[in-house]
């Protein structure tokens, strides 16, 4: 998920099926190149095979060769058409003979049930030495007209095949291949009507209601030079067909034909005919689409030779995956349909074989109704999983017996595009200003990636939007020369734009090549980058703001994304500690009076997010003091603090005074200054449960004097510290890494925050000290005040790839306190697939709506992005042991 600003686009339609076919693209500014095929090309491209011959659903098993992993080399060999060079290796790179072409050509026909001549001679005499097989291939050619010989006596079967060669081999062999469903017969493609003709040709350029191919290619070498007249014209109509290697500029149609490239393009072409896998195969039509879809199904059965059965009993029935609670599987434990409950508009009853069930047609195949798929709201999508089988008449579906066999296909509706995201790869912890400008090295390259997504939440989903035209603004300029004269200081000695398009999955990048480093000191350079939507833009963005002073980011600017990068001289801008990473052992765990050990790591960075050794680290922290953040302390000497709360403290206990409050003119005896915030006292007596005395330092050696009291309103506020007050300090080694361990003796559930400085920077990371699971549930009137004996809580921790999260809850019911006085206690709750899950949920709609999982947990990501959580994140827990029950977790 790209987590960047946006920039918003109207909703679009759904991208035609021909989006698949675009690759991504990545296009550098510096100098700018057209896209690979232009929107107006490809949307004319309407004759591709709309199903295939080895679907993902068959199965198709790898070919085994050592040398290449292609599903088009796997689907060949899987048909016979193939077989290596060896057993092992394909040769993938290695030319195609003409005598190889005519064994593939022939393989191809006859597994696609095209009746083949007799091969009797054809008078080439230069065959003879050849085997039998091949020679009968080669007249076989000969008769289907497919070729013609390099002269009317020799065929030449030792020459290699070129790529105009390989275009009219295949090309005319589709004139002696009957289409399949989804394949596009000549009818098809020059909108005649007449029925008879049914055979594979998109006739570009010939015949009456032809169509005219000029402009349906990207190929700038096909109509000139070697070229006939006749592969030009077939080099288009396979184009159309979508039977190519590629949507480059150039088609080399002198140059050899791969093994690779041949295999690609017959693999193409047998998608147009009615050859399909041995067994029960269902397809889709589409199987993702934005916004709401119905596809077109198509159910094929083939016996082990690949010839078609027909008049075999077929039902058909999907799984929709839904929001309803406990929704969770398509069985039931024993292997019967569960929620199954719509079927193809065909099938009499759901997961049984009815004696009146649909049955294949004459060549094997069967078209049932699909139902519409939707999207289940704004930002989750939607699927249905088909299951085509078949088995005896009154058999009703198993899938412990039956789901081996079954054929499936999984149906998907994405939300409707509503805005391009875009993100930057820049170093996590390099510097970023407070004008937003990134600090970089000389010579260092930066990526920006943009993707379609489906809403203005963080947690959008990506939308596979294809072909969405966005543009990149680059300028450079010499912002400072540190040549004599400054001769270039404050020239732009870079400026382009580049336009790429969106791929198949909504995504598409840009990479900028920073500058070499000129070796002047105090040189510097900055580029100004700019991304454009170039679509059904509807203005400003209001909803996002930027996050300043974060790498990766770019700013929303309302009609535009724009980032800057400063690059700076190596000598001039020596690197610096500039920020601090700080990691822990865990972020959450129990208190144990007997002590946890604990650790932490910092890490120095500099402004280019390179790591710094050398550098001081000192350590601190401090936790909330006995559940209760305030004190009433009186104006004497020693001073006496009052909890609300029973403190729970002893004596010498070190605590931490973090805000002096109204009690502003706090001494130390013998000290004669007032107390600072951050200081260390001790506690110096217990007097009561709720009362105790101070002494000023950790070593308790004078009374700590205030000599006007804190208030309810404004309470001093003090921590408990467990660290060494003394030798916390470490320094970072050449991974610029320093790490500080010790005990951890305090027991109250709360947070405890841990702090690294060195000078002027400093981070922080919090543990939270967790309380025993349990339920809760929001109370009081439903708003993030603390009061009116209310029950609020925050989402601390988020980890949903490990299904646990940390939630500390506020009772305002524990004592007299006021909004700026708050309790927490914090708790870790673990969920799975068994759990109940709901969204929405209030003080007053505790059931809130039902969801999925994973709808819930896109909700909560939601949550997790605000730093320290937001009071009513979750609105409830109804909590149980996952060993011994069931969760219901229910999101604010």
């Amino acid at each position: 998920m790209l987590s960047n600003l946006r920039r918003r686009l109207g909703v679009i339609a759904a991208v035609s099926v021909l989006a698949a076919l675009v690759p991504v693209l990545s296009s550098s500014p510096a100098s700018a190149a057209p896209a690979a095929v232009p929107i107006s090309t490809l949307a004319a491209l309407d004759a591709e095979a709309t199903y295939l011959a080895c679907p993902a659903s068959a199965n198709i098993p790898s070919a085994g060769f050592s040398d290449t992993t292609d599903s088009a080399v796997d689907c060949l060999k899987y048909y016979g058409i193939v077989n290596g060079t060896t057993d092992t290796t394909y040769s993938p790179t290695d030319s195609v003979t003409r005598w190889q072409m005519a064994l593939f050509l022939t393989r191809t026909l006859n597994v696609a049930n095209t009746t083949l001549p007799t091969g009797a001679d054809q008078g080439f005499t230069d065959i003879s030495g050849k085997s039998a097989e091949i020679q009968l291939a080669i007249n076989q050619l000969k008769q289907l007209g497919i070729t013609t010989g390099k002269t009317a006596t020799t065929y030449d079967p030792d020459s290699n095949v070129s790529r105009q060669e390989m275009a009219l081999f295949i090309e005319r062999s589709l004139g002696s291949l009957t289409a399949g469903p989804g394949g596009v017969s000549e009818a098809d493609a020059t909108g005649t009507t007449d029925a008879s003709i049914t055979y594979v040709n998109s006739n570009c350029g010939a015949g009456a209601g032809a169509k005219t191919c000029n402009g349906l290619y990207n190929y700038s070498d096909i109509d000139s030079g070697s070229v006939t007249v006749e592969a030009s014209l077939a080099i288009k109509e396979l184009f159309t067909l979508g039977i190519h290697d590629g949507y480059g500029s150039t088609f080399n149609p002198g140059a050899d034909m791969t093994r690779a490239a041949m295999a690609t393009m017959l693999n193409a072409a047998l998608d147009h005919s009615n050859l399909r896998p041995a067994g029960i195969t269902i397809q889709a039509s589409a199987y993702t689409s934005i916004g709401s879809h119905t596809p077109n199904l198509h159910i094929s059965n083939r016996d082990a030779s690949f010839d078609p059965i027909g008049s075999t009993q077929i039902d058909v029935f999907a799984y929709p995956y839904s929001t309803v609670e406990g929704d969770t599987a398509a069985f039931g434990a024993t292997g019967a349909c569960d929620n199954t409950n719509v079927p193809a508009g065909e099938s009499i009853t759901v997961c049984k074989i009815d004696v009146t069930e649909p049955a294949t047609d004459e060549v094997g195949n069967y078209a049932p109704t699909a139902v519409q798929t939707s999207p289940y709201a704004t930002i989750y999508n939607g699927s249905h999983t088909w299951y085509a089988w078949s088995a005896a008449a009154g058999t009703t579906y198993d899938n412990d017996l039956h789901g081996a066999a079954a054929s499936t296909v999984t149906v998907e509706a994405t939300p409707a595009l509503a805005e391009i995201r875009c993100a930057a790869d820049r170093p996590a912890n390099s510097k970023v200003d407070n004008n937003h400008q990134h600090y970089s090295r000389f010579g260092s390259n930066t990526t920006i990636t943009c993707q379609a997504t489906n809403g203005t939440a963080a947690t959008s989903g990506a939308v596979p939007a294809a072909l969405q035209a966005i543009q990149l603004t680059h300028t450079r300029i010499h912002t400072a020369d540190g040549a004599a004269g400054n001769p270039n200081q404050g020239k732009t000695i870079l400026a382009s734009s580049t336009t790429s398009f969106t791929d198949a999955t909504g995504a598409v990048s840009f990479t900028i090549s920073g500058p070499a480093d000129p070796a002047v000191t105090a040189d510097q350079m900055t580029d100004t980058i700019v991304i454009t939507e170039l679509g059904s833009a509807t203005g400003a963005n209001a909803a996002a703001s930027p996050l300043v002073n974060t790498a990766n980011h770019m700013t929303d600017g309302g009609s535009a994304l724009t980032m800057t990068i400063l690059y700076q001289d190596s000598v001039a801008a020596a690197a610096a500690h500039t920020s601090t990473a700080l990691t822990q052992t865990a972020s959450s765990g129990a208190g144990l009076a007997t002590g946890v050990a604990r650790s932490v790591t910092a890490t120095a960075y500099d402004q280019y997010g390179a790591v710094v050794p050398a550098v001081t680290m000192t350590f601190t922290e401090n936790s909330n003091l006995v559940n209760d953040l305030g004190m009433i302390c009186t104006a004497a000497t020693p001073t006496v603090c009052t909890s609300n709360l029973a403190h729970g403290l002893s004596a010498g206990q070190v605590l931490n005074v973090t805000s002096i409050g109204a009690a502003n003119a706090c001494t130390a005896n013998g000290l004669g200054a007032n107390a600072l915030a951050n200081q260390l006292v001790s506690v110096a007596a217990i007097l009561s449960t709720t009362t105790f005395s101070l002494n000023h330092g950790a070593t308790g050696s004078t009374s700590y004097a205030c000599h006007a009291a804190s208030t309810a309103a404004q309470p001093m506020q003090l921590h408990t510290t467990t660290m060494p007050t003394t030798g916390n300090t470490r320094v970072t080694n050449s991974a610029g890494q320093a790490s500080f361990s010790w005990t951890d003796t305090m027991t109250t559930s709360g947070q405890n925050v841990v702090t690294a400085t060195n000078g002027g920077v400093t981070k922080n990371v919090t543990f939270y000290r967790l309380a025993t699971a349990a339920s809760v549930a929001e109370a009081g009137d439903n708003n993030a005040t603390l009061d009116n004996n209310d029950v609020i809580s925050k989402l601390k921790v988020w980890d949903a790839a490990g299904d646990n999260m940390v939630v500390c809850w506020t009772d305002a019911a524990t004592g007299t306190l006021v909004a700026t006085m708050t309790t927490e206690q914090c708790h870790s709750y673990n969920w799975d697939v068994n759990d109940q899950f709901a969204t929405g949920g209030t003080v007053a709609n505790q059931a809130g709506t039902a969801a999925t999982q994973a709808a819930w947990e896109t909700a909560m990501g939601a949550k997790a992005l605000t730093a320290g959580g937001t009071y009513g994140d979750i609105a409830g827990i109804a909590y149980q042991a996952l060993t011994t029950g069931i969760s219901r977790l229910l999101a604010g």
